[in-house]
């Protein structure tokens, strides 16, 4: 269809971006997706040694500038209960300057999540830093807080939000941006654990299947951060992610098996050996009351 790749120098470069490990399926042909995924990544190629980006050439606003520890810092303080706001100048204006990055990010995330099915993971293959982004994000926000419900609808504008704020309360607004930052990070992974978006753009399973192996966009270690951030308050939806994923990419699903093993035995060694301390310690006065008793 004319995307200006011949077909063996189109086979060469897809080697770079797409694992070879997974031979599950014969090869097949490339539909118009895939064939506009690799024409963007080879495009993405050349532009990325340009000195200056601007949105045309898929450019990224530094997603550096956010401490990712200062999220957990100051969410976790903006969620405690009976949290009285700081008046001290200081704590203001960091806070300030959080919403100011995260006002940021969230243009960012909403900008990419507006890209069409192949421009969007030619972005995440070419661009790694916004996947260094995410991943850091997932790591670093604190997991055992009581997150407050953040309603994922794939289907509703990204400028609706189900908090508001009154007036110039600024932890009013920290927490709505935080929340739209949370929000917009999950709709990232959703659409990363989808191969298909409609009838015309979709990767075929083989595909995706290499895509995913060969950049880690999906691992376990992301599968649990995300259920720990986003599983209380929308089971639903971590659910239908993380079995869409498994069932696309059986090498997730082997992995998370070869995890689950491996803590259960260690657990099953840790309790067989409290057993043991404990029959030491207390076993011969237990045995001996249970026969008095008889």
């Amino acid at each position: 269809m004319g995307f200006g790749i011949a077909e063996k120098d189109e086979e060469d470069f897809a080697k770079d971006i797409l694992d070879d490990a997974d031979k599950s399926q014969p090869s097949v042909g490339l539909n118009e997706s895939e064939k506009a995924f690799l024409k963007l990544c080879k495009d993405l190629d050349i532009q990325k040694n340009q000195p200056k980006y601007d949105h045309n050439h898929y450019e990224l606003i530094n997603f550096g500038v956010l401490d990712n520890n200062l999220i957990d810092s100051v969410y976790s303080n903006i969620l405690t209960l009976n949290q009285e706001m700081s008046k001290r100048s200081d704590d203001m204006l960091i806070e300030q300057e959080l919403i100011h990055h995260l006002r940021k990010i969230a243009r960012e995330l909403d900008y990419i999540l507006d890209f069409p099915f192949s421009k969007f993971w030619a972005y995440l293959v070419k661009f790694p830093l916004f996947m260094s982004f995410l991943d850091d994000f997932l790591q670093n926000l604190r997991k055992y807080n009581d997150l407050e419900k953040i309603t994922i609808d794939l289907d509703q504008s990204m400028n609706d939000s189900k908090m508001t704020s009154s007036g110039d309360d600024i932890q009013l607004m920290l927490r709505k941006q935080v929340s739209k930052t949370l929000r917009s990070v999950f709709k990232i992974f959703f659409r990363i654990s989808q191969n298909m978006e409609s009838d015309s753009e979709y990767f075929s399973i083989d595909f995706y299947r290499r895509v995913i192996n060969k950049n880690n966009f999906i691992d376990i270690a992301k599968l649990l951060d995300i259920a720990a951030i986003y599983g209380s308050s929308n089971p639903e939806q971590v659910k239908l992610l993380a079995t869409t994923v498994f069932e696309t990419v059986p090498k997730v699903e082997n992995e998370f098996k070869e995890a689950f093993d491996m803590m259960l035995n260690i657990f099953k060694r840790i309790f067989k050996d409290a057993m043991r301390t404990d029959q030491m310690i207390r076993g011969d006065a237990i045995l001996q009351k249970s026969k008095s008793e008889q």
